[in-house]
């Protein structure tokens, strides 16, 4: 019985030991790298920039500095959107699944695949008739709740149009059909 007690005591003093242990390396602190109160000169550390900053544009001073402004926000932007480095390019096996002729552009339901496996699906407006090379508007479906075919209604887009938001019937009652075709045309 005795040593069972013993035995019982010898554990809770070695774990009253480590516990100290323990405590005491947490606080002590472990080695510094820079002085107390001090912190490296990393901008991510700095306040966070918002709308109501200044930040005024300083265009290149010749053409010859442009593109290496292009260089810079270019790698931004793929930073910034998680894409650098850029993955590996996959075949896209586009297809195009149907097409929809309008006066002044085309409507092409198209998908792709971006990674191995995933699928986009979207659709391609193009500007008809014109002669070279010309941009075109690939409109994923989105988030809304009927994606591409959203329609706010005649009387969603009357309020719309009362509150300023919105200047056209038309264009206001499928916006995101209408942003594509401006864009196409």
């Amino acid at each position: 019985m005795m040593s069972c007690h013993f035995r019982l005591l010898r554990v809770l003093v070695v774990v009253a030991v480590v516990c100290f242990a323990c405590q005491h390396l947490a606080t002590a602190g472990g080695p510094r790298v820079l002085p107390e109160g001090k912190l490296p000169a990393d901008a991510r550390l700095e306040p966070l920039k918002d709308l109501d900053g200044y930040f005024p544009f300083t265009p290149p001073a010749d053409a010859a500095a442009w593109p290496q402004r292009q260089e810079r926000v270019r790698r931004q932007m793929l930073v910034a959107l998680g894409l650098w480095p850029l993955p590996e390019k996959t075949p896209l096996h586009a297809v195009i699944h149907g097409k929809i002729e309008k006066d002044e552009y085309t409507v092409e339901k198209v998908s792709f695949e971006s990674v191995p496996g995933f699928y986009v699906t979207g659709n391609l407006y193009r500007p008809k008739g014109a002669a070279g090379r010309r941009p075109a508007v690939l409109c994923p479906h989105g988030h809304a709740s009927q994606g591409r075919f959203q329609d706010h209604g005649v009387e969603g887009v009357k309020r719309e149009i009362a509150s300023g938001s919105e200047k056209f019937l038309e264009g206001g009652r499928s916006y995101i059909q209408a942003r594509c075709v401006t864009l196409a045309r």
